[in-house]
């Protein structure tokens, strides 16, 4: 019992260690080093969802709510901070970082979760054209998405699990690129 309240606080220490000088001047790499750190000592721990909300939102309340699989944060029901912009570019989020954490840790599934998250994510915020065209707002990494996908498809062939996984994943990017192509043509012809 004493251990785990101080495993609860050494958690609740270092989260607000991040909150507190995880910013502009550390160019918010120390989250990637906290959970560089944890997957090197124990690829298969589950990371905190407060850990992920800062890759994702830049620590910012806002509506995605990339987790685990178990997805612990949409249980919560967190408040929405409207002003959040949609998309992987937003000041102090880098979701592509934690994207690359779980690829180099063979963490698959996590990835593709986030993955999938992210991008329908930014097809339910940008649904106005206006919207999408802002700087980085449906920016994707679309080189690791591919290297996802395709470690995806070996993996799929020895797990069937992860097909599912994978098909949804493949639509998402598809549905990504035929959306960025339109408003592409969109803008081209204003």
């Amino acid at each position: 019992m004493e251990s785990q309240s101080a495993c609860v606080l050494a958690w609740a220490q270092l989260e607000a260690y991040l909150r507190r000088h995880d910013s502009v001047d550390t160019n918010f790499q120390l989250r990637a080093i906290v959970a560089d750190t944890i997957l090197r000592l124990n690829p298969s721990m589950a990371l905190p969802p407060w850990l992920i909300q800062h890759f994702v939102t830049g620590g910012t309340q806002h509506r995605f709510k990339a987790c685990e699989p178990s997805d612990e944060l949409e249980e919560a029901g967190d408040p929405v901070d409207a002003r959040a912009p949609p998309g992987m570019g937003s000041r102090g989020a880098d979701p592509s970082s934690l994207l690359r954490l779980y690829l180099k840790y063979d963490r698959l599934e996590s990835a593709a979760q986030l993955a999938i998250d992210l991008m329908q994510d930014l097809a339910k915020q940008a649904v106005v054209p206006t919207q999408r065209q802002q700087h980085c707002a449906v920016w994707v990494p679309e080189t690791l998405l591919s290297a996802l996908d395709n470690r995806l498809k070996l993996q799929s062939e020895k797990c069937p699990h992860l097909e599912a996984l994978e098909r949804t994943l493949a639509q998402c990017i598809m549905h990504h690129q035929d959306t960025v192509h339109t408003d592409s043509q969109q803008l081209l012809a204003h």
